[in-house]
């Protein structure tokens, strides 16, 4: 079973902020408002829930540029390989990545997913079997059962990673893989002013990338 994992997150509304709190435990997530756990009320805090039920969600994350009253756009990778785009004040389930395994085999879960900051739209998804991918919300990876699985291109090379990109008819539908053959991908966080990405993974180094270059420092 995957860790229990946090994630906090404030709206505004006529009675001023709130701050909610989203977590996970085995195949359940839960919405939790902080303000009833603070005061050990554990009944009243849990604002909803939403049980999978063939997988187990992994790792989640909020779009703090896209919050309002009514609508929070989370993330939430699960271990079957999927990512779902979620409402949770509503539990309203608006897309899945990867929903047919056209990118990633439902054997691959999930370890890491995030937001890319400043960003309404796109994300990253880090997985077990060592890739990585950039999203963008506005492109659905859904392709028929019977399709091959999506293609990629090579577009750059180094001593160990690959970087490829799957174009579609237009930028918004552009899908950047990299592939770090360092084995599982456990965590990954952007530096303050947003343009590196460190990445820690199963074989004990930590790797940096540059964003918008696309490149990386490796061990």
């Amino acid at each position: 079973m995957p860790l229990p994992k946090v994630t906090l997150f404030t709206i505004k509304d006529q009675f001023g902020s709130r701050e909610k709190i989203v977590y996970n435990l085995t195949k359940d997530l839960y919405l939790l408002n902080a303000s009833d756990l603070l005061q050990l009320d554990t009944e009243r805090s849990v604002q909803g829930k939403h049980t999978f039920k063939d997988k187990c969600p992994t790792c989640h994350d909020v779009n703090l540029l896209t919050r309002s009253k009514d609508s929070v756009h989370l993330l939430v990778g699960t271990t079957d390989g999927q990512v779902h785009l979620i409402n949770p004040l509503k539990w309203e389930f608006i897309k899945i990545y990867n929903e047919n395994y056209a990118i990633e085999n439902g054997e691959s879960s999930v370890t890491c997913v995030k937001w890319i900051p400043g960003s309404e739209t796109q994300f990253i998804a880090s997985f077990s079997s060592g890739n990585m991918y950039i999203f963008n919300t506005t492109y659905c990876t859904k392709t028929p059962i019977n399709e091959p699985a999506i293609a990629f291109t090579l577009s750059k090379q180094g001593d160990s990673y690959n970087i490829l990109v799957h174009r579609g008819k237009s930028r918004t539908k552009e899908i950047v893989k990299w592939e770090l053959k360092c084995g599982q991908i456990n965590e990954f966080s952007f530096s303050p002013d947003t343009k590196h990405l460190a990445v820690v993974s199963q074989d004990g180094f930590l790797r940096v990338s540059t964003l918008l270059q696309r490149t990386w420092c490796l061990p």
